[in-house]
């Protein structure tokens, strides 16, 4: 499924045109000379430049009213369609001017009657000479150019002649005079031709506090909770709200959503170890899982990705660590460390060689001294690995195999609030009622509760050399990042929403490209490169409660994004929002659990279109079996969701551009 934008433009005035009205301009002096020698003029200051009304210049290219859009606007030409640009070459000629004497035949009668003097043979020369040169003129002029016309049928095929256009409406485009026709392609710099992506759908969400149920209501229960529905099945249809059991004894917040705050609770083992053993062992069924499904072709990396807020502990969503030091030295026996050190035992398998991970993102705390600002900082950060043979690579110290990706931005939704349960008139007495002597609000006891706006990554700068020197972890500091030759954009959630990708890119550029990215690759190792100018191969986002945004999109011509959410499971697709496009803002958007986009784009001399086109997975597979995903969840995973399940999509290729970076 593809979307395009258009434009509509009136082009007139084609160069075509003015080359045969110059033509006939000469035509029509050499009329007028003509004439002039059958009246026996001897003036050598040449052909008269007296004009008719005819034999004016063609009139100055003029200004066309024209509906310019480009898809990152979200704006469309009128008729819905691509429109296509061709000059009309024009066949109609001037007509003859009349001549003194009225008549051709007297002309001619005329012209031979006087004998040639060696004055008028000089003047038939020199009229020879014009006309042999301005038709040399005319065919250069016309063939220096030729008629730049849109393919509806292959709209992204390489264009021809994608030099600089001879005026803003022109339909031309000048001749290139190198070999830009060529393949956009050439010998890869990568050892990867391929992706194939794999999402690990699984609800990241927190439980719903209270879970509906329906019933039709009798006598019985007038002294139930009970909130009437607007069912067209039936007229006394009810709802009867009951709590949730999985949420007894957790502390309830709200999560701030587009539709009506709902009221959730954070699961988890009260033992944070135990919480993370069950967690890691889902992980590891799930990628266990998708290398069944895999293309085991070593040209085709595989890409892994889990999605945010995976690893939360209990206690107000985040697992506590005293020093960010001790966390990554492996001295420590904290959930964290427990985490990294699981993580890595994952990965170093020779299985795994051509496979990169994103194992979704850690939601940590660090207890700050009581003068500090704030009690507590927060984290949130997505660890990343390139699987290797631990046979080949001394895993005490795998340079250039372990990443740090941290989030910048707080999202509304990253964490419960204080529940108003004034706010939903319609459940305000129920909520009251069924939470009871249960009701445990964040704010009561739990001094974790709402971080500032953002998160405080600026510590991961502080030990950004110890965490790469003592656990072999590289920062990814820029959202960007290259392994094996293939460039890629990281992004979790609310950062893809900010552009934090593109916009890096950007000012990088303004800056004099200065900015310094990690390149991994087993010939090379690890290196830090300039961002590439021709952007990513591969972008990557993993999300609670988000979709692709084409306006923060930084990719290679048909380079595609992946974006793996912890909320929906919905199956992906793409819409005009017609009220954007209205305002001419972004009116292409997506939705879906597990999203794979590809990107590319169509340039003409009047207008920029950026084609999207949803990639459908080939497959959904279940980690679990029916009767068996319930009981591997509980406790530390809502099983009122969906059951967890890979999306596996087919290999996509990989485009390398053929320009130096």
């Amino acid at each position: 499924m593809t979307t395009n934008t258009t434009t509509n433009c009136n082009i007139d005035n084609s160069i075509d045109s003015q080359i045969e009205m110059h033509q006939h301009h000469h035509d029509d002096e050499n009329t007028s000379l003509l004439s002039s020698l059958e009246d026996g003029s001897t003036n050598n200051n040449g052909p008269s430049n007296t004009r008719t009304q005819n034999q004016q210049h063609p009139p100055k290219r003029h200004s066309h009213s024209y509906h310019h859009s480009h898809n990152n606007n979200g704006c469309y030409g009128s008729d819905g369609r691509q429109q296509h640009y061709k000059s009309t070459r024009s066949n109609s000629r001037s007509p003859a001017p009349s001549t003194p004497n009225g008549s051709l035949s007297h002309q001619y009668r005329r012209l031979a009657s006087p004998p040639f003097s060696i004055q008028r043979s000089i003047q038939l020369c020199a009229i020879a000479a014009i006309l042999v040169l301005c038709s040399l003129a005319a065919g250069m002029f016309y063939g220096k150019y030729r008629p730049f016309v849109v393919d509806e049928q292959n709209p992204t095929i390489e264009l021809q002649g994608m030099g600089k256009p001879s005026s803003l409406h022109a339909a031309y485009y000048e001749q290139p005079q190198t070999q830009s026709s060529t393949s956009t392609t050439t010998t890869s710099p990568s050892k990867y031709s391929h992706a194939q992506y794999f999402g690990f759908q699984i609800y990241t969400g927190g439980a719903p506090a209270f879970i509906p149920e329906t019933h039709v209501a009798t006598d019985d229960d007038a002294s139930d909770i009970v909130v009437t529905t607007n069912s067209s099945s039936s007229s006394n249809s009810t709802i009867r709200f009951v709590p949730n059991p999985e949420c007894k004894g957790m502390a309830y917040g709200e999560v701030v959503l587009e539709t009506d705050p709902l009221l959730m609770c954070y699961l988890g083992h009260r033992d944070a170890l135990h919480d993370v053993s069950q967690r890691m062992q889902i992980m590891r069924d799930a990628v266990e899982t998708a290398y069944q499904q895999a293309d085991h072709s070593n040209s085709t990396l595989k890409i892994f990705v889990a999605p945010e807020f995976y690893w939360r502990g209990r206690h107000a969503g985040a697992y506590e660590f005293v020093t960010l030091d001790r966390v990554f030295s492996g001295k420590c026996q904290g959930p964290i460390c427990a985490i990294l050190s699981g993580l890595e035992s994952i990965v170093e398998d020779a299985r795994f060689q051509d496979w990169f991970f994103l194992f979704g993102t850690i939601i940590a705390t660090q207890k700050m001294p009581s003068e500090n600002e704030y009690q507590h900082l927060f984290y949130n950060f997505a660890p990343l690995y390139k699987g290797f043979d631990p046979t080949q690579i001394d895993p005490g110290l795998p340079v250039g195999k372990r990443f740090l990706l941290p989030k910048r931005y707080v999202s509304d939704s990253d964490f419960l609030r204080e529940p108003n349960l004034n706010k939903n008139v319609e459940f305000k007495q129920g909520w009251k009622e069924l939470l009871g002597s249960q009701q445990n609000q964040p704010q009561q006891n739990d001094p974790l509760y709402v971080p500032h706006l953002r998160y405080d990554d600026h510590l991961f700068d502080e030990y950004k050399l110890a965490l790469q020197d003592d656990a072999g972890y590289s920062m990814i500091e820029f959202d960007w990042l290259q392994i094996d030759g293939v460039t890629m954009t990281l992004e979790i959630c609310f950062d893809h929403l900010k552009k934090t990708a593109l916009n890096t890119y950007l000012g990088d550029m303004i800056k004099g490209r200065v900015t310094r990215i990690p390149s991994s690759s087993d010939e090379f190792g690890l290196q830090y490169i300039p961002i590439p100018i021709h952007q990513a191969q591969i972008g990557v986002v993993s999300s609670a409660g988000m979709t692709v945004n084409a306006n923060s999109m930084a990719l290679v011509e048909n380079g595609t994004l992946f974006l793996q959410d912890g909320m929906t499971n919905a199956s992906s697709f793409q819409y005009i929002d017609h009220e954007m496009w209205m305002t001419c803002d972004q009116a292409v958007q997506f939705e879906g659990g597990t999203e794979a986009v590809q990107r590319r784009a169509v340039v003409t001399n009047t207008d920029v279109n950026f084609l999207y086109q949803v990639l459908d997975p080939i497959q959904k597979v279940p980690v679990y079996s029916s009767s068996e995903w319930k009981a591997k969840l509980a406790k530390v995973f809502t099983t009122e969701q969906y059951a967890p399940h890979l999306v596996v999509h087919e290999p996509v290729t990989l485009h390398f551009p053929n320009y130096h970076s």
